[in-house]
């Protein structure tokens, strides 16, 4: 997999996360989906931090060209 590829995927699922996180005022949302989404999202930063900054830098660089 190519630094591109990676840092896409890495983008990709920490967007997903967000959006779930973001779902959290929403009316029918789940007060455990909500936590859920927030339990994710930290684990997502603490199982890939270093590398999700690579991945952002790397798309800051490619917006920016």
């Amino acid at each position: 997999m190519t630094q591109e590829e990676r840092a896409r995927e890495l983008l990709a699922e920490g967007q997903e996360i967000l959006r779930r996180l973001a779902l959290g005022d929403e009316p029918n949302r789940s007060e455990r989906a909500s936590v859920q989404a927030c339990d994710d999202w930290q684990e997502y930063v603490n199982d890939h931090g270093e590398e999700l900054v690579h991945a952002l830098a790397w798309a800051l660089a490619a917006h920016d060209e």
